[in-house]
């Protein structure tokens, strides 16, 4: 009897492609799973990108519950309540490679049941990643190696903007060469950094990162003001929030950070680390929906994030500073306040929410 040599070759493709099919399956579910769309159990549609990058512990997951992901500039979370506490209210951890040490070993040390990789941390900084795009584009091929092996979304080298002691000034001539040096790298989406107090600046900064192609993660965001009110970060996370909710190419973003101090100033922190307590900018950021908001309901609404009207915004700007919402003592400064938050929004009323041309997922 002749051996079926077809079926030899039919099972041999089998085979090639079990581990490579098996891992292309669990990217795909993973992209679902922290892609725009995906809404994890007990978060609510309004918080569905947003997410925060700290150290956290279980009593910080507790108080940020609400939120839909989490980083650490690490690749796992060594403590095992604060892992627990996190899948308790469906926050996920997203790690991450920093710079060059440790790739040898990196599948080792991710967080079991992650979904995601963020890669090399402000690259183009000398004080951060600090790598040229050639460099990157070495190591590139180890990182994709874990992330085909374990099923993950990879996430672009997220280089930001650099005014001093840099590798590259504008994180675009980076990209652009890494890019280059990289093609036919897998890169799932684009990482970016971008401080600012000015929502116009931001928004600009984000349609120059459509450039890629790719869905935009912004891993880190806010309103440099040291010495200054808190109301300058609050109008700015206001105006953000709404821009970012809106853009369809902004799959995720976090504020920076828990706790600020320094060049980014006291104003931006989301909490007091020792009281635990939410700031007036954390429960902002935590509880702020414009039209929930405009209507005095729960924030907890079946609407869905991106189809606010600018109108609105302006309204809840309105219901929050003059019944002395989240921002109690402010009443000499609500009319300037709220008509320059409300020119803001009226120059974008006509636009429609921002969708872009490519699958994020």
């Amino acid at each position: 009897m002749r051996w079926p040599w077809g079926l030899t070759l039919w099972l041999l493709s089998i085979s090639a492609c079990w581990d490579g099919c098996a891992a292309a399956a669990v990217r795909r579910d993973a992209a679902a799973d922290l892609s725009d769309s995906a809404v994890p159990d007990g978060v609510s549609p309004f918080l569905r990108k947003r997410g925060v990058g700290w150290g956290l512990n279980a009593t910080h997951i507790r108080t940020l519950a609400g939120l839909s992901w989490w980083y650490k500039w690490g690749p796992s979370v060594r403590d095992p309540e604060t892992t627990r506490a996190a899948a308790a209210v469906g926050m996920r951890f997203v790690p991450e490679q920093w710079g060059r040490g440790g790739i040898a070993d990196l599948g080792a040390r991710i967080q079991p049941g992650s979904a995601v990789l963020l890669s090399f941390n402000e690259p183009n900084h000398q004080l951060q990643a600090s790598l040229t795009p050639q460099e990157a584009a070495e190591l590139w091929p180890q990182l994709e190696e874990v992330a085909d092996r374990l099923g993950l979304r990879l996430g672009a080298p997220a280089a930001a903007p650099c005014g001093a002691q840099c590798v590259t000034p504008s994180p675009f001539d980076w990209w652009d060469e890494f890019f280059t040096r990289c093609d036919g790298c897998r890169v799932d989406f684009l990482v970016t950094h971008y401080y600012s107090c000015n929502a116009d600046w931001l928004a600009t900064y984000l349609r120059q990162c459509r450039k890629y192609q790719r869905p935009i993660w912004l891993k880190e965001f806010a309103c440099p003001n040291p010495g200054g009110t808190d109301v300058v970060s609050w109008q700015y996370m206001v105006r953000a929030l709404g821009l970012l909710d809106r853009d369809g190419w902004v799959e995720k973003y976090a504020w920076f950070a828990l706790e600020t101090s320094g060049w980014l100033g006291t104003s931006n922190s989301l909490m007091n680390l020792h009281t635990g307590a939410l700031t007036e900018l954390g429960q902002l950021y935590m509880g702020y929906t414009p039209a929930a908001a405009a209507a005095g309901t729960s924030s907890d609404n079946s609407q869905e994030a991106g189809t606010t009207s600018w109108s609105e915004l302006c309204q809840s700007c309105i219901h929050h500073l003059g019944s002395g919402g989240l921002l109690v003592g402010l009443a000499p400064q609500q009319h300037k306040y709220c008509s320059e938050s409300c020119g803001f929004w009226e120059r974008n009323e006509a636009q429609a929410p921002v969708q872009p041309d490519i699958n994020p997922t």
